[in-house]
């Protein structure tokens, strides 16, 4: 998803009998770029903390909602 300057990266897979082929770090690679070609200020991994973010630099970012009772 591509909105505002910023691709967000939801819900990828994996499969680990292909594991050793680094299919996800490919396509993570891969997204990334097309998200710089766009414009992409930023890319978002979004919620949770899953090592693999962790080493494409993500860094947590505080997340806030706000309920109104009418």
């Amino acid at each position: 998803m591509h909105a505002h300057r910023r691709t967000y990266f939801y819900l990828s897979g994996f499969d680990s009998e292909f594991a050793r082929l680094s299919l996800g770090t490919l396509i993570v690679a891969a997204a990334i770029e097309h998200a710089r070609r766009e414009g992409a200020g930023a890319f978002d991994f979004m919620r949770g903390r899953e090592p693999y973010k962790y080493r494409w630099g993500a860094i947590d970012r505080p997340n806030a909602m706000r309920r109104l009772w009418l």
